[in-house]
């Protein structure tokens, strides 16, 4: 599954004075990147389809535009499919979230954890494991998140992880906020 939201954000590289007769937008486009359920991981056949959606995505948008860049949401489980089958499509010590990256796209967790039944040790367990294999496949900590707050401590938990920054607020968002 691939969720597109639009959005004006920090990534679109926006001069510091614009000029008020250009016509030109600064859009930064985020993409979840879900990845398949857990029990179909080991599949780099679901790998290879899940790749080749986004492509039919983005390379449209960059043969237009080859400045364009894009959040890169990763969930948990398409983390562990690039860990699992990255090496095998873009070559050794790569996978497409580092040559995403390289390219200088932002890479960041969409965790999809915070829902009004967690608890503050589950959530923090989810968040551990999310960013322990985030680490894993890019050799850093998450900067960034999305689909991680929720009616628990979340904005604790994130400083305690060094995310830096939520690209979106939802309803459980809100109402841990207010």
């Amino acid at each position: 599954i691939l969720i597109l939201t639009f959005s004006i954000f920090f990534n679109a590289k926006i001069p510091n004075s614009l000029n008020q007769n250009s016509k030109q937008i600064y859009l930064n486009i985020s993409l979840h990147l879900e990845g398949t359920p857990y029990s179909q991981v080991s599949s780099y056949i679901r790998y290879e389809q899940h790749i080749n959606a986004i492509n039919q995505f983005i390379i449209p948008i960059k043969n237009k535009n080859p400045d364009v860049k894009f959040n890169f949401e990763l969930s948990h489980q398409f983390i562990l499919q690039d860990i699992l089958h990255g090496e095998i499509k873009y070559g050794p010590g790569n996978n497409f979230s580092k040559t995403k990256r390289n390219e200088g796209h932002s890479i960041l967790i969409h965790a999809d954890i915070g829902g009004q039944s967690e608890s503050d040790e589950e959530y923090n367990y989810k968040l551990t494991r999310i960013i322990e294999d985030f680490e894993a496949l890019l050799g850093e900590k998450p900067k960034g998140a999305s689909g991680i707050c929720g009616i628990n401590n979340w904005i604790e938990s994130l400083n305690e992880n060094g995310i830096r920054y939520v690209t979106s607020l939802v309803e459980f968002c809100k109402k841990s906020i207010f």
